[in-house]
């Protein structure tokens, strides 16, 4: 799913310029910090928590992505 429209979505402010998709995203940010990708890893950015979800092989099929102010809950496949 496309940044913008997880930001759109999820009224969170993902910057557009790291990556285009969610996925892409939290490859980046898996990869700056040394981290791994798999189910249950929480990523922050900005006003987001980003919560893998589910995964097929190497593939990030869903989250939950939370405004990390109000909580408020949405989930992206």
């Amino acid at each position: 799913m496309p940044i913008w429209e997880v930001n759109e979505i999820a009224n969170v402010n993902i910057p557009e310029n790291m990556a285009n998709t969610i996925g892409g995203l939290i490859s980046f940010l898996a990869n700056s910090e040394g981290r791994n990708i798999c189910v249950g890893e929480v990523f922050r950015i900005n006003d987001a928590e980003i919560s893998i979800y589910s995964m097929e092989g190497n593939l990030v099929r869903s989250v939950f992505v939370k405004r990390t102010e109000d909580a408020d809950e949405v989930h992206c496949s």
